[in-house]
């Protein structure tokens, strides 16, 4: 009987935590009724077509290959009057707007990859990121839940360690690491 109970019990509590994350039910203060932003409405493969030439991107053009179980995104047109703050933001419409055939979504630079977040972590920030209109999660919210779940693609490592739920100190070493880490090392390659 224990031989038995345990695997259903394991199974009935991962199976809503798997079934959630890949959707944006759990946020039900993010949805929308415009067709822009509806969750999960982009094959992965496709989203690079999508997205490009958007009025949303700014002008900056992206790559984005489905390989195996891996999204990866690589900028290939960033242009100069954008603000970086644009890079961000690319990623969390993917967040949003891709479906869920990948299990991370890798950030790399003219095909190395350099950083990497899993599915549900970037769903998370996606689903409630709104654009267009004032409705969405706060950014710097958002980009403390994005960067508390990056990781260098190379070692495994957090690109952002010691954070401690400090609102001040944890939202500093976020945008350090944004700033002199992540986008000079993804973006740099592709400013005009």
């Amino acid at each position: 009987m224990k031989a038995l109970f345990f695997p259903a019990l394991l199974a009935l509590l991962l199976a809503p935590a798997v079934s959630q994350a890949t959707d944006c039910s759990r946020w039900p203060r993010f949805a929308s009724s415009e067709a822009y932003l509806q969750p999960l409405s982009v094959p992965a493969s496709d989203i690079d077509n999508h997205l490009n030439g958007s009025i949303d991107l700014e002008g900056i053009e992206i790559a984005a290959d489905l390989v195996g179980r891996e999204l990866q995104l690589d900028v290939l047109h960033y242009p100069g009057g954008v603000t970086a703050a644009a890079a961000l933001r690319v990623v969390f419409m993917i967040g949003r707007l891709s479906d869920e055939s990948y299990d991370r979504l890798v950030l790399v630079d003219e095909g190395v990859p350099l950083f990497y977040i899993s599915e549900p972590d970037i769903r998370s920030v996606g689903c409630r990121f709104i654009w267009r209109r004032q409705a969405g999660e706060n950014p710097i919210a958002l980009m403390r839940d994005f960067y508390s779940n990056l990781y260098f693609f190379e070692t495994d490592q957090p690109v952002v360690g010691g954070l401690n739920g400090s609102l001040l100190g944890d939202t500093q070493r976020v945008l350090q690491a944004n700033n002199e880490v992540v986008l000079p090392s993804w973006i740099v390659s592709a400013i005009e």
